[in-house]
């Protein structure tokens, strides 16, 4: 009786090892090609939620998987993970143009796993969002940091993006390259092609208070 219990655990542990691995694959290929529409909770491995997304934090703190996870819309974030990161101590803003991800391959951006969240819409997070990509509008009450940005940031206290294309508003700006206007008390952009406007201003060409321009064209 004891042997034929053990013999029937053994059987079960080994099947449901071979099931849980394939669960695992499957579930892998679900969440790749896995859509939400209307309302989508986050964070989440959805490839794509349209419509409105909302949590506590974004999902950019999910990893391992490579490819975006997109929203279409609206992303609430009631906390972000912004307040957790802004104190830490950052690499020069100079490595954001050094370290820039679009000019890395799709491989080199799995390997490190940078392929996080992608918004195309308006993007709220209180304290921020971390390792965004946005075609839009991204709002927060303290800070916010990704790949590019295709459109408005707003982040009160810090903007830190690799790439902006149209208006970054915050305290400090930081870019490795921006096409279009930074305000705020100060600007940095390794690479312009634009205005800031600031109480102190850097790009490539001068230093300068109040406005600062260049019409770099590289």
């Amino acid at each position: 009786m004891i042997k034929d219990i053990l013999l029937l655990v053994i059987i079960v542990t080994l099947t449901g090892s071979v099931v849980f691995s394939q669960t695992a694959n499957e579930d892998v290929k679900i969440q790749k090609q896995s859509e939400k529409y209307a309302f989508g909770l986050i964070p989440s491995r959805a490839s794509n939620i349209y419509g409105i997304a909302i949590g506590p934090i974004g999902s950019e703190v999910v990893c391992g998987y490579p490819y975006y996870k997109k929203s279409h819309g609206l992303n609430i974030q009631f906390f972000g993970q912004g307040i957790l990161w802004v104190f830490s101590k950052w690499p020069s803003y100079h490595q954001l143009y050094k370290n820039d991800s679009a000019n890395n391959s799709i491989d080199t951006l799995k390997k490190y796993d940078m392929l996080r969240a992608h918004h195309n819409g308006f993007l709220f997070s209180t304290f921020g969002a971390l390792e965004t990509n946005i075609n839009g509008v991204t709002s927060s009450l303290i800070f916010g940091s990704g790949s590019f940005i295709n459109g408005l940031a707003l982040n009160l206290m810090w903007n830190r993006y690799h790439k902006v294309n149209g208006l970054s508003i915050g305290l400090l700006n930081q870019s490795g390259e921006t096409k279009g206007l930074q305000i705020g008390l100060i600007n940095k952009s390794v690479k312009l092609k634009g205005l800031q406007v600031g109480l102190w201003n850097i790009n490539e060409s001068r230093k300068l208070p109040l406005i600062n321009w260049s019409t770099n064209n590289k």
